[in-house]
């Protein structure tokens, strides 16, 4: 239990330590090229979800990532997961916890990693550590074991969970887009 601790303390903190030298020394300068035409570090403020995607949308993400973070707790302590489950949860929520802070405290969330060949976007090492474990529970979970994903429906599917959930994330569409209420018509009347 202490190394998954020590893991998921090291990988917040290499989040934050890599965000703050970003800020204190490329928001300057804005880019520098490690590997010409491979590589560089460019400062973004992203104010989305992953990949710019979603711009401005602070509020739906803070209680989106409290629902999975407290997910991945409760699926970390129930019955007994592999070693490399736990590494791929201890992954997606260091990484979550990472952006969480940034989303929080500061409105963005700041990327500098920049692979050029593929023009992929900018991203960060919590990025990096929610892909990765997202990529290896899948991986697990689609090809080796399936007792991951029935665990993970029992904890989600829950009557109270799910529609508390749900009436979240309405609640946080509605007020951020501000979309106002109109009657629905009944087709049998046109």
């Amino acid at each position: 239990m202490a190394f998954w601790m020590f893991l998921t303390v090291f990988l917040i903190a290499a989040d934050r330590i890599t965000k703050y030298l970003a800020v204190l020394y490329l928001k300057p300068v804005y880019s520098h090229t490690l590997i010409k035409g491979v590589f560089q570090l460019v400062f973004v403020e992203n104010e989305g979800a992953a990949f710019g995607l979603l711009p401005g949308s602070r509020w739906l993400f803070v209680p989106f990532t409290v629902v999975v973070c407290v997910i991945i707790v409760i699926y970390f302590f129930k019955g007994k997961n592999s070693n490399i489950i736990k590494l791929a949860l201890v992954l997606v929520f260091a990484g979550a916890l990472g952006n969480f802070f940034d989303r929080l405290f500061f409105g963005k969330v700041v990327d500098f990693l920049y692979f050029m060949p593929i023009n992929f976007p900018v991203f960060n090492v919590a990025d990096i550590c929610v892909v990765a474990g997202t990529c290896l529970f899948s991986v697990i979970v689609l090809f080796f074991d399936r007792t991951p994903l029935e665990t993970v429906k029992s904890i989600v599917m829950t009557p109270k969970m799910s529609k508390h959930i749900i009436e979240q994330v309405t609640k946080e569409l509605t007020e951020e887009a501000d979309i106002p209420e109109y009657p629905l018509k009944n087709a049998k009347e046109e």
